[in-house]
């Protein structure tokens, strides 16, 4: 068990050390593979090579391994890259529904702002706004199904 001290001594040593990199403390290190020499290629994008290397005469050619751009961010070719295939158009609501949609969120809309603006509205055209709301909200619950939904139904369309 780990006593108090320990911990202590432990987290003072975290907070001492914060930043660097961390060593093993068991006593026992583990066997690491042999550090390849810097000139062998490298799969990771990361590694640049030596731009004074002999061995690689011309360090910006195309295929000569990884390149950087402006500001030594490696450039990734789009050769490889997934190209999503382009969405169906969004499904347009019938013109009785669509009419529906407008008297309901439309004239409430219509009417604020019109209040807002201290524009005085003609009678008529008050009447006409609240039973465009009225009767698209009648159509739009008129339309809704009228049986149960099946339970096992979780709406997902393949």
């Amino acid at each position: 068990m780990v006593s108090e001290r320990d911990d202590q001594e432990q987290w003072a040593s975290i907070v001492a050390n914060y930043g660097d990199r961390a060593e093993l403390i068991d006593d026992d290190p583990v066997d690491t593979a042999p550090e390849t020499p810097a000139t062998s290629p490298s799969p990771n994008y990361f590694t640049f090579p030596d731009p004074a290397d002999p061995a690689d005469p011309d360090p910006g050619a195309k295929g000569s391994g990884p390149q950087s751009g402006s500001e030594g961010v490696p450039v990734v070719s789009d050769d490889e890259s997934f190209v999503p295939p382009t969405p169906p158009p969004l499904p347009r609501p019938d013109n009785l529904r669509l009419a529906a949609w407008i008297g309901v969120l439309g004239t409430p809309v219509a009417l604020l702002v019109l209040q807002l603006a201290d524009l005085h509205i003609a009678p008529l055209l008050g009447y006409a706004m609240v039973t465009a709301f009225l009767g698209g909200f009648g159509f739009l619950v008129a339309q809704m199904p009228s049986g149960p939904r099946d339970p096992d139904d979780d709406g997902a369309r393949v």
